[in-house]
């Protein structure tokens, strides 16, 4: 992350505060259930399967440190309600936010030339887009999308497999030998990859997936007929959960169809909270990341039968 910061030392930063279904109608609203002849259980699995786009070979990942959110390119008094609305969207799921100074890990630029602006970010910085470890982020093909692509807003997840128990990395980084230190032996056979020493079961495994960075480019031309706080929303969505950027989400009342439907949300809908602290809540150690899938499947719709009973 600092190479990218100093990468774009002109850029005003400004640090986190504390604080197939019908194709045409929504299948979702948080006062009413629209099944269309499909089981809710079905279109929430449908809905994770479209949307959720982890790291290859891993499952969904989340969260575990704080988030530090820094916007560039903005002014403070347009950019802090942002930062401010994302951060209590990332309190109500759970997400813990750090205080002002803190070195940022959702990091959003705003530009009048977004293409050219993520292809240097790229080019200049590119161990923090592909790191170099298994299982930190989706690959060649997708990064080409990600600069190639003429969406409104684009983004770029990294995560880790992590020792659940330490904390610690699970893969070794290029240019990083933790192990060295441990074992004393920069020789040493433990010295290739990190050591993860726990008792996996045959339902549960020894590693989680955590989100470690999040870079995000918005073309402001593109964006400036959006309401301030449904592209905060909007933006909390991509950067607290790994969201498949060629999703088809049009069949869902979901604050992901902005730029996409004649009528968007205004706002994050009752089903993406529910997605959100569905993701946060379901358990993450399942040994097949399809059963996580399954996991947040069922956690998604727990909360969601919840929220629609609160309602009431």
């Amino acid at each position: 992350m600092p190479a990218l910061i100093s990468a774009f030392a002109a850029l005003s930063l400004i640090g986190a505060q504390p604080h197939s279904p019908p194709e045409h109608e929504p299948v979702f609203e948080l006062e009413e259930i629209v099944v269309e002849g499909v089981r809710l259980e079905e279109l929430t699995r449908r809905f994770v399967d479209e949307v959720a786009a982890p790291a290859r070979g891993r499952g969904p990942a989340r969260w575990a440190k704080p988030v530090c959110i820094g916007m560039a390119n903005l002014k403070p008094e347009v950019a802090q309600p942002i930062i401010d609305r994302m951060a209590g969207v990332a309190n109500d799921i759970g997400v813990r936010v750090s205080g002002p100074g803190c070195q940022p890990n959702v990091l959003i630029v705003v530009s009048e030339d977004a293409a050219a602006l993520t292809a240097t970010m790229v080019s200049d910085n590119r161990r923090l887009f592909r790191p170099g470890a298994t299982g930190m982020e989706r690959g060649p093909r997708a990064l080409t999308d990600f600069i190639q692509s003429n969406r409104p807003v684009r983004w770029w997840h990294v995560s880790s497999p992590t020792n659940r128990d330490t904390g610690q990395l699970a893969v070794r980084l290029p240019g990083h030998n933790d192990m060295a230190m441990v074992s004393g032996n920069s020789d040493s056979v433990f010295s290739f990859a990190p050591m993860t020493r726990v008792q996996p079961t045959l339902l549960n495994q020894s590693l989680r997936d955590d989100m470690r960075a999040v870079y995000v480019v918005v073309d402001v031309d593109e964006v400036a007929h959006v309401p301030a706080e449904a592209l905060a929303d909007y933006l909390a969505m991509i950067a607290f959960a790994q969201i498949d950027a060629e999703a088809d989400t049009g069949a869902y009342d979901s604050v992901l169809n902005l730029f996409d439907s004649p009528n968007p949300p205004a706002a994050l809908t009752g089903w993406d909270r529910a997605y959100l602290k569905g993701l946060y809540e379901a358990e993450s150690y399942r040994e097949h990341p399809g059963s996580r899938v399954q996991a947040i499947s069922v956690a998604i719709l727990d909360e969601y039968r919840t929220g629609l009973n609160t309602a009431e």
